[in-house]
């Protein structure tokens, strides 16, 4: 599953436990922005039709965050950011979970630049001062267009 702005779905097992009788997987599922978990889960029920497996208790549907890039909020985010960093980026969506899935009319956005080395989520993360003056920049440059 697929589609054009956010790319290819991804799942992971996050957590199993397995017994005499029993297996248990906890899955992380990302699925593609122009879809849904119904149709996720019509999949995944449909692959494991009479292996012996079923879903259970499926907690949360944690649906994906995506603003096109046409929109004011992108717009005025990516112009910033190409302006402070003199690049002409577009904007990319990415399948990772952010807290702006709880918060209306927000996105989540940097600090990770081109050519820099992806350390978040590894350990010994970190962020060197350079970056971390420049996202800032671009931070309260944002805040004061969107303010506008």
């Amino acid at each position: 599953m697929e589609d054009e702005p956010s790319g290819n779905i991804t799942l992971n097992v996050g957590m199993a436990s397995i017994t005499e009788n029993r297996i248990v997987l906890g899955l992380n599922i990302r699925y593609p922005v122009t879809h849904t978990s119904g149709e996720v889960m019509d999949i995944i029920n449909q692959t494991i039709e009479g292996s012996g497996f079923r879903v259970e208790n499926m907690q949360q549907d944690l649906k994906p965050l995506y603003y096109p890039i046409d929109t004011p909020l992108i717009v005025t985010l990516t112009q910033v950011y190409n302006n402070e960093t003199g690049r002409n980026d577009t904007p990319i969506a990415i399948g990772g979970g952010t807290y702006a899935k709880d918060m209306p009319n927000i996105v989540a956005s940097g600090p990770y630049m081109p050519g820099q080395e992806e350390v978040e989520h590894q350990v010994n993360e970190y962020i060197a001062i350079d970056q971390l003056v420049n996202i800032t920049k671009i931070y309260a440059q944002d805040i004061y267009e969107l303010a506008k």
